[in-house]
């Protein structure tokens, strides 16, 4: 544990910072691999999946910063 790049904290930040789990879920990390900042997605690039009988679907990557919100803050704030 004390070699994965982020911590349990902002990884955990991250998975609540756009979507709630009511049920809860599971938080699974990959591979140790971290891409170089180049290779990483950023606001404003878009992602094609071309499937030929179907069509192209075109998402353009942006970032919700209005509700980020600290999974361990609410559940401090639920315990109390």
């Amino acid at each position: 544990i004390d070699r994965i790049k982020r911590s349990f904290e902002e990884l955990v930040t991250y998975l609540y910072c756009e979507s709630d789990f009511n049920a809860g879920c599971y938080l699974m990390t990959g591979t140790c691999l971290v891409p170089p900042n180049d290779f990483t997605l950023v606001e404003g690039d878009s992602v094609d999946i071309k499937i030929d009988s179907i069509g192209t679907l075109t998402n353009r990557v942006a970032f919700k910063t209005t509700r980020v919100k600290s999974f361990f803050t609410d559940a401090a704030l639920v315990n109390d």
